[in-house]
Protein backbone atom coordinates (compact mmCIF):
# COMPACT_ATOMS: atom_id res chain seq x y z
CA UNK A 1 0.00 0.00 0.00
CA UNK A 2 1.21 3.47 -0.69
CA UNK A 3 0.23 7.02 0.46
CA UNK A 4 -0.07 8.40 -2.44
CA UNK A 5 -3.01 5.89 -3.04
CA UNK A 6 -4.71 7.14 -0.60
CA UNK A 7 -3.97 10.68 -1.61
CA UNK A 8 -5.54 9.94 -4.95
CA UNK A 9 -8.79 8.21 -3.65
CA UNK A 10 -8.98 11.56 -1.57
CA UNK A 11 -8.54 13.94 -4.66
CA UNK A 12 -11.20 11.66 -6.69
CA UNK A 13 -13.59 12.23 -3.29
CA UNK A 14 -13.02 15.69 -3.40
CA UNK A 15 -13.79 16.21 -6.94
CA UNK A 16 -15.82 13.85 -8.50
CA UNK A 17 -13.26 13.10 -11.31
CA UNK A 18 -10.79 10.22 -12.75
CA UNK A 19 -9.25 13.12 -15.09
CA UNK A 20 -9.38 16.14 -12.66
CA UNK A 21 -7.94 14.34 -10.08
CA UNK A 22 -5.08 13.33 -12.31
CA UNK A 23 -4.72 16.70 -13.54
CA UNK A 24 -4.28 17.69 -10.25
CA UNK A 25 -2.12 14.94 -8.79
CA UNK A 26 0.09 15.34 -12.17
CA UNK A 27 -0.37 11.64 -13.37
CA UNK A 28 -1.85 10.26 -16.31
CA UNK A 29 -5.88 9.67 -15.95
CA UNK A 30 -4.92 6.06 -16.79
CA UNK A 31 -2.10 5.78 -14.42
CA UNK A 32 -4.40 7.50 -12.01
CA UNK A 33 -7.13 4.82 -12.14
CA UNK A 34 -4.31 2.16 -12.08
CA UNK A 35 -3.73 3.71 -8.55
CA UNK A 36 -7.08 3.73 -7.48
CA UNK A 37 -7.28 -0.14 -8.43
CA UNK A 38 -4.64 -0.78 -7.09
CA UNK A 39 -5.61 0.60 -3.82
CA UNK A 40 -9.09 -1.12 -4.30
CA UNK A 41 -6.57 -4.66 -5.02
CA UNK A 42 -5.12 -3.76 -1.49
CA UNK A 43 -8.15 -3.41 0.11
CA UNK A 44 -9.97 -6.35 -1.33
CA UNK A 45 -12.79 -4.41 -2.57
CA UNK A 46 -14.65 -1.47 -4.80
CA UNK A 47 -14.75 1.99 -3.40
CA UNK A 48 -15.98 3.57 -6.88
CA UNK A 49 -18.81 2.69 -8.98
CA UNK A 50 -17.69 3.35 -12.46
CA UNK A 51 -20.95 3.20 -14.23
CA UNK A 52 -21.96 6.50 -13.18
CA UNK A 53 -20.94 10.04 -14.05
CA UNK A 54 -20.02 11.84 -12.37
CA UNK A 55 -18.17 9.13 -10.10
CA UNK A 56 -19.81 8.12 -7.42
CA UNK A 57 -18.47 5.65 -4.07
CA UNK A 58 -19.38 2.61 -3.01
CA UNK A 59 -20.72 1.90 0.53
CA UNK A 60 -17.02 0.28 1.26
CA UNK A 61 -15.77 4.11 -0.69
CA UNK A 62 -18.06 6.15 1.32
CA UNK A 63 -16.48 4.12 4.79
CA UNK A 64 -13.57 4.27 3.60
CA UNK A 65 -12.96 8.26 3.12
CA UNK A 66 -13.03 8.95 6.58
CA UNK A 67 -10.39 6.96 7.75
CA UNK A 68 -8.30 7.77 4.78
CA UNK A 69 -8.79 11.23 6.11
CA UNK A 70 -7.62 10.71 9.29
CA UNK A 71 -4.74 8.46 7.92
CA UNK A 72 -3.05 10.84 6.15
CA UNK A 73 -3.47 13.59 8.28
CA UNK A 74 -2.25 11.05 11.20
CA UNK A 75 0.89 10.39 8.90
CA UNK A 76 1.76 13.91 7.89
CA UNK A 77 1.51 15.18 11.83
CA UNK A 78 3.73 12.21 12.46
CA UNK A 79 6.11 13.18 9.97
CA UNK A 80 6.20 16.85 11.17
CA UNK A 81 6.86 15.51 14.32
CA UNK A 82 9.76 13.26 13.27
CA UNK A 83 11.26 16.24 11.37
CA UNK A 84 11.05 18.43 14.23
CA UNK A 85 12.60 15.99 16.47
CA UNK A 86 15.95 14.68 14.41
CA UNK A 87 15.63 17.52 11.98
CA UNK A 88 18.89 19.08 10.46
CA UNK A 89 20.62 22.06 12.06
CA UNK A 90 19.36 25.38 11.07
CA UNK A 91 22.38 26.24 8.75
CA UNK A 92 21.64 23.03 6.47
CA UNK A 93 20.96 23.53 3.03
CA UNK A 94 17.88 21.00 2.35
CA UNK A 95 17.84 20.47 -2.03
CA UNK A 96 14.85 18.65 -2.89
CA UNK A 97 15.37 17.03 -6.80
CA UNK A 98 13.76 14.94 -9.22
CA UNK A 99 15.88 11.76 -9.60
CA UNK A 100 17.46 12.54 -12.77
CA UNK A 101 18.80 16.12 -11.26
CA UNK A 102 20.15 13.55 -8.40
CA UNK A 103 22.16 12.23 -10.76
CA UNK A 104 22.78 13.55 -13.77
CA UNK A 105 23.20 17.51 -12.30
CA UNK A 106 23.61 17.67 -9.00
CA UNK A 107 26.71 16.24 -7.76
CA UNK A 108 28.95 17.99 -10.01
CA UNK A 109 27.06 21.46 -9.40
CA UNK A 110 27.35 21.13 -5.67
CA UNK A 111 31.03 20.29 -5.75
CA UNK A 112 31.37 23.61 -7.38
CA UNK A 113 29.54 25.42 -5.55
CA UNK A 114 31.50 24.10 -2.20
CA UNK A 115 34.32 24.92 -4.19
CA UNK A 116 33.18 28.73 -4.73
CA UNK A 117 31.32 28.88 -1.56
CA UNK A 118 33.25 26.85 0.84
CA UNK A 119 32.01 24.10 3.30
CA UNK A 120 28.38 24.11 3.25
CA UNK A 121 26.20 21.93 5.69
CA UNK A 122 23.51 20.18 2.96
CA UNK A 123 20.72 17.14 2.61
CA UNK A 124 19.76 16.05 -0.73
CA UNK A 125 16.30 14.51 -1.11
CA UNK A 126 15.45 13.39 -4.24
CA UNK A 127 11.68 11.85 -5.52
CA UNK A 128 9.93 12.15 -8.13
CA UNK A 129 8.70 15.41 -9.89
CA UNK A 130 5.25 15.49 -7.96
CA UNK A 131 6.68 14.24 -4.88
CA UNK A 132 9.36 16.88 -4.35
CA UNK A 133 7.31 19.56 -5.55
CA UNK A 134 4.79 18.61 -2.69
CA UNK A 135 7.79 18.72 -0.47
CA UNK A 136 8.50 22.21 -1.39
CA UNK A 137 4.87 23.21 -0.36
CA UNK A 138 4.92 21.55 2.96
CA UNK A 139 7.86 22.96 3.94
CA UNK A 140 10.13 19.42 4.18
CA UNK A 141 12.65 21.38 1.98
CA UNK A 142 14.86 25.28 1.25
CA UNK A 143 14.98 25.05 -2.40
CA UNK A 144 13.16 22.74 -5.22
CA UNK A 145 15.56 21.96 -8.08
CA UNK A 146 14.47 20.89 -11.87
Amino acid sequence: MELKWIEDFLSLVETGSFSRSAELRHVTQPAFSRRIRALESWLGTALVDRSTYPTRLTRAGEAFKGPAAEILNRIHAARALARHQSGPAGDTLIFAVPHTVAFAFFPAWMGELKDRVGGLSTRLMAGNVHDVVVTLAEGGCDLLMC
